[in-house]
């Protein structure tokens, strides 16, 4: 018998040595066929990254971080270099930490309750954080984050209105660049500064009629000084021309209920 030697009993070595060019036999026609992936361009990348939902509002989160560590910061070191008048940083420093001794807040600084001047009781939530930080720096970093998350309702109310979510961002921005905020946080520490994120809620989610959150904002803002209802009464009568007529005067009446409570019935109480 004679061997046969045609070229397509070619040894192994030399098929790998050697592979077949595309449409020969032997190539697999899924390899060379299939064009490989482009790698993206950089600018592509850079745009889809800038694209990506949520990332507007990672932003943001970061500008609000860097806000409060940095006011924070600030505002004790003036606090432990005797730069903040004490007078009503004693007052609020004075009161709340008798209350978290369980003691009768009455203020020696105005020699009366500390409720018996405002009915700021929206510094109760800060008592359990005396138990730990019994020090005036505990309000004002308290003051810096209540200013610095307010940032997040300006740039959602911005975000509803523009439809548009790095718009929204620089309006965010914006507000924690704003010089009168800086000098809320700076002067000193007052109670009125939890107005402004609670009251900004309030109307981002009347922008988007969510009245339970809507009310409960409401309700938290009331709980900041007794001229708040001024203000959420004035909300009230918008809601109830713009949105709903029902919760609109539920927000009025319970406004002016509690101003009246407030102003005739509280006060002289604590204050007699």
């Amino acid at each position: 018998m004679t061997s046969s030697t045609s070229n397509d009993a070619e040894p192994w070595s030399v098929r790998r040595l050697h592979p077949p060019r595309p449409g020969e036999p032997g190539q697999d026609p899924d390899v060379h066929d299939t064009p490989a992936p482009e790698r993206p361009h950089t600018s592509t990348l850079i745009r889809r990254a800038i694209g990506r939902p949520g990332l507007p509002f990672i932003c943001l989160g970061i500008a609000v971080a860097f806000y409060i560590v940095l006011f924070a910061i600030s505002t004790v070191r003036d606090l432990n270099e005797l730069g903040i008048p004490g007078f009503d940083l004693g007052i609020f420093d004075q009161g709340v930490w008798l209350l978290s001794r369980f003691k009768a807040p009455f203020v020696t600084v105005r020699g009366l309750n500390l409720f018996g001047d405002h009915t700021s009781f929206i510094l109760l939530p800060l008592i359990p954080f005396y138990w730990f930080f019994d020090t005036a720096s505990t309000l004002l970093v308290a003051q810096s984050a209540a200013l610095g998350v307010a940032a997040v309702p300006a740039y959602l109310i911005a975000k509803e209105k523009l439809k548009d979510e790095w718009l929204a961002l620089l309006i965010g921005i914006a507000f924690l660049l704003q010089p009168a905020v800086h000098w809320i946080n700076r002067d000193n520490f007052h109670p009125d500064s939890f107005e402004i994120p609670l009251v900004l809620f309030a109307i981002y989610f009347m922008l988007k009629e969510r009245w339970r959150p809507f009310f409960v904002f409401v309700g938290l803002a009331l709980l900041v000084k007794e001229d708040v209802p001024l203000l959420t009464f004035s909300l009230g009568i918008y809601v109830a021309f713009r949105h709903n007529r029902r919760v609109g005067l539920v927000t009025a009446a319970v406004s002016l209920v509690w101003l009246a409570l407030n102003l005739w019935v509280l006060i002289p109480a604590f204050n007699p």
